[in-house]
């Protein structure tokens, strides 16, 4: 596979850059238009427009704006976003594929965690669509990891029935939870990161920065002798002596410095052998920034920090002896 240096990506960086100008365009006007017509139809229902005095239509239109605002910024994303694809492939198969190689992990950039996995994490809300990209394997001190990017989104099940008025509202209504597509709600977009330490932990133990494990049958919520991981973070457990035995004080360190590095919703479980990791970063952690020159990004730089990051969790677990001699025998 022939290697592409930084500069020739550059180049072809900029030529896709120089399209943007005629996309912001289109952008906007595709919002405008599509938010006009949901407010007119909202609004005809319940005022009488050619009655309405100065005021009034100050106040309508300054949460048009916002909706504008937002639905321009979202639009233009998700428009460059497709544009920049080419590019980014050619980034990842010719760039960042060797390096990683060189570095001695498995990457597969079409790959990501199955829906089985995630779905026993418990760490995610029901979800109908899945997809992702960027697989990353390897094992440390004899414990496999993986790793992806992923997508997840629920399907809104609503008929309108050719009924523009309830299309109006529902689309005013559910406007900020739209991300991708119109028709589903965005539940999250970030890393899932998996551990096998192929030694049955026996319980189930969850951290949660702000939401609650998918199932909480039997889990009870723990307090740790840990001020700024408490504040951080709640642990829930259906074993207590266990959950203290693996939240140790070099583990809940891990944990709040991967807190500080992703600054972002942090969710962890602990099932049967695994370990689940979900950061909720909000993007595609593997994405070149089209807008930013690439000599200066280094992003599989990026990429081996974060990485980093989350295997200290797991030589933390790994290698601490006491840990799962003190496990063997609370289950012996």
């Amino acid at each position: 596979m022939k290697i592409i240096t930084l500069n020739e990506l550059e180049r072809e960086r900029k030529k896709v850059v120089s399209k943007f100008f005629m996309l912001q365009i289109y952008a906007f006007l595709k919002v405008f238009l599509i938010l006009s017509f949901a407010f007119f139809i909202v609004l005809t229902q319940f005022l009488d427009l050619t009655r309405l005095n100065f005021i009034t239509k100050l106040f309508i239109l300054i949460p048009f704006l916002i909706f504008l605002i937002y639905g321009f910024k979202r639009e233009y994303l998700n428009l460059m976003d497709k544009r920049a694809k080419v590019f980014r492939s050619l980034y990842k198969e010719k760039y960042l594929f060797p390096y990683l190689k060189n570095k001695n992990i498995n990457y597969k950039m079409n790959a990501y965690i199955n829906a089985t996995d995630i779905v026993r994490s418990r760490l995610f809300k029901p979800f109908t669509h899945q997809r992702g990209n960027d697989m990353i394997t390897g094992e440390i001190e004899d414990v496999r990891f993986s790793f992806s990017d992923l997508i997840l989104e629920k399907k809104k099940d609503i008929t309108f029935e050719n009924d523009m008025r309830l299309w109006a509202i529902n689309f005013l209504i559910n406007y900020f939870s739209y991300r991708y597509e119109r028709d589903k709600t965005h539940l999250f977009t970030g890393i899932l990161f998996i551990a096998n330490f192929n030694k049955n932990i026996k319980s189930n133990t969850f951290i949660m920065s702000h939401h609650v494990p998918r199932d909480k049958k039997d889990l009870n919520l723990i307090t740790l002798d840990n001020p700024k991981f408490n504040d951080k973070f709640k642990v829930f457990s259906d074993d207590i002596q266990n959950a203290f035995y693996l939240l140790t004080p070099a583990f809940m360190e891990r944990v709040l410095n991967l807190q500080n590095i992703f600054n972002c919703e942090i969710n962890i479980s602990f099932i049967k052998t695994k370990i689940y990791i979900a950061i909720n970063k909000g993007f595609d952690s593997f994405e070149a920034d089209i807008n930013k020159p690439i000599v200066k990004q280094d992003p599989a730089k990026v990429i081996l920090d974060d990485l980093n990051a989350l295997l200290d969790i797991v030589k933390v677990l790994a290698l601490d002896k006491n840990l799962w001699a003190n496990l063997d025998n609370l289950w012996n």
